[in-house]
């Protein structure tokens, strides 16, 4: 009888458990759409929403951007903060990686073609460059939270799990905000269009930038990120002057 009791009582409370489980879950939406851009489908725009910072651990997965006949791939990656991106090199060169953003600045001076990574805390737009191949640049975009998509080459994409609220949707595309707009998320799937003019050209991010001879000569300031970031990629590899390669404001290199 004893023994009846308690499983009763057990199944009981493991039953109230669930319940209580069940009735704390928060309903989430679903948010699709497409991004066109002069009638055209846009690949690699980000959508995000933005104003929502969410506490929690940090996406165990590693990221990889590869370089891979003399580019960047992806061209654009979105992680969320505390994200780790490992930078592969399967063209097999030299190649001295860097950024001079302020999300997150640093020198990647590749020595025996293994694998580096780092891990991007800072949330922003890091602009990641190549020393060695002028011509080379990807985007690595950090968010404070998981809701956010890169459109694929139909211009589609696609945010889950959206709790109710009023939020601010944005478009990003090669390194310029292009449009946002207030929307009110309930509990049922919606579809968010964007459609705009195709943007100008990023023509600085574009183009050819040798560190050393074609900077900019607002980046060539002494004192400014970009001088800093200058003379870690020119100096010797154990030289702790500028920027330390082994370890940069806004990321952390293990």
């Amino acid at each position: 009888m004893e023994t009846n009791t308690k499983r009763w009582l057990g199944f009981i409370a493991s039953a109230f458990a669930a319940l209580l489980t069940l009735s704390s879950v928060v309903p989430a939406a679903e948010l699709v759409g497409n991004v066109v851009f002069s009638g055209e489908a846009v690949a690699d725009a980000v959508i995000s929403i933005e104003g929502v910072k969410l506490e929690g651990q940090p996406d165990a997965t590693v990221y990889e951007i590869d370089h891979r006949d003399l580019n960047f791939v992806p061209h654009v990656l979105a992680v969320r903060t505390g994200s780790a991106v490992r930078f592969e090199n399967s063209d097999g060169m030299p190649c001295r990686i860097y950024s001079t953003s302020s999300a997150g600045n640093f020198v990647l001076r590749r020595q025996d073609g293994k694998p580096m990574t780092i891990t991007f805390d800072r949330a922003g737009v890091i602009q990641v460059r190549c020393a060695d191949h002028g011509r080379m640049y990807a985007y690595v975009i950090v968010k404070e939270n998981p809701y956010f998509a890169l459109t694929d080459a139909k211009g589609q994409y696609e945010i889950s799990n959206v709790p109710p609220g009023r939020y601010t949707l944005q478009v990003w595309y090669e390194g310029k905000v292009i449009k946002s707009k207030t929307i009110e998320v309930g509990t049922a799937k919606q579809t968010i269009d964007f459609k705009a003019s195709r943007p100008q050209p990023n023509v600085r991010a574009g183009r050819v930038l040798d560190p050393i001879s074609l900077t900019p000569a607002e980046d060539r300031v002494p004192g400014s990120i970009f001088s800093h970031v200058l003379e870690a990629l020119t100096s010797s590899p154990h030289s702790n002057a500028g920027i330390p390669v082994q370890e940069c404001a806004g990321s952390k290199i293990p």
